[in-house]
């Protein structure tokens, strides 16, 4: 009996995950992309931080630009968080971000504000980067 209702809501999982690929398929675009980006989002090589909308977020976004000349960095504004993203490698120093926001900062204060990333991430109390190790 069990296992009877765990294969049942295996199946309909499995029908509303066709469902929503259907409606994908269907639609000319979603949300402004459009479905030649969206299928082929896994080859791109855009890395960076997630951040919940506020002082931090917006010192982030400063120190992206900062610290990382000559790169094109993206910058999304959702209301609720902010995506920061640029292709290949992106740095934080935690000297910028302190400038940005005036005022001592610890990078464990990124951590408790990030929440996402896209990329490898790695730090020390000095600075943060997001890579990969692989291109597409």
């Amino acid at each position: 009996m069990w296992m009877w209702r765990a294969s049942r809501r295996c199946e309909r999982t499995v029908d509303a995950l066709e469902s929503v690929v259907w409606r994908w398929r269907t639609s000319r675009n979603y949300q402004g992309y459009e479905m030649t980006e969206i299928k082929n989002a896994h080859l791109n090589n855009k890395v960076g931080p997630v951040m919940r909308a506020g002082e931090i977020a917006q010192a982030v976004c400063e120190a992206a630009i900062e610290d990382n000349p000559g790169k094109d960095i993206q910058i999304e504004d959702k209301v609720a968080y902010v995506r920061i993203q640029t292709d290949d490698e992106l740095i934080l120093r935690r000297e910028t971000l302190q400038e940005m926001i005036g005022r001592d900062f610890e990078m464990r204060e990124l951590e408790i504000n990030l929440a996402s990333f896209s990329g490898k991430i790695e730090g020390d109390s000095d600075h943060v980067r997001f890579y990969f190790t692989r291109h597409m």
